[in-house]
């Protein structure tokens, strides 16, 4: 399984715990029916993880960005699903939550009106790929050398 697929299948798994039975979707905020509740989970950005110090090569890491919003016929409910929603990501050490709303132009280009909302970030890693080692195809061969004089001050 892909790793951005197993970040998204923990993320809804996430979800589906703190509100059991309610439908989540990936989609960006517009895309669902706001008939029906539900909560959404759209990968709003990737960003740099720096990697930590080490003589080893580490493996390469990124920050998953979701925007998590909700939505519900009577927006007392979506705002309910969206609290327990936000407590929730705040009890888990491995989620960056962030609180501040999302810029106006954001809102913009997904053809949205603000709404409320939070994102969380997500590490993702993934190990780095080294070239492969060429065998040895041949045993080394040590010839002795004659060395002439060495000399120092």
């Amino acid at each position: 399984m892909p790793m951005i697929d197993s970040t998204d299948l923990d993320l809804v798994t996430w979800a589906e715990g703190v509100l059991p039975g309610m439908p989540v979707a990936l989609d960006p905020p517009g895309a669902q029916d706001v008939g029906t509740p539900g909560v959404g989970l759209y990968l709003l950005e990737l960003r740099q993880h720096p990697p930590m110090r080490s003589s080893r090569p580490e493996p390469l890491r990124l920050w998953a960005r979701y925007l998590v919003h909700a939505w519900a016929p009577l927006p007392a409910q979506a705002h309910e699903m969206l609290f327990e929603l936000a407590f929730s990501a705040l009890e888990r050490e491995d989620l960056d939550v962030d609180l501040e709303p999302p810029a106006p132009d954001v809102w913009f280009a997904l053809g949205v009106a603000p709404r409320p909302c939070f994102r969380v970030g997500v590490p993702v890693r993934r190990a780095r790929v080294t070239p492969p080692v060429k065998p040895v195809l041949h045993p080394l061969m040590a010839r002795p050398e004659t060395f002439g004089a060495v000399r120092g001050w």
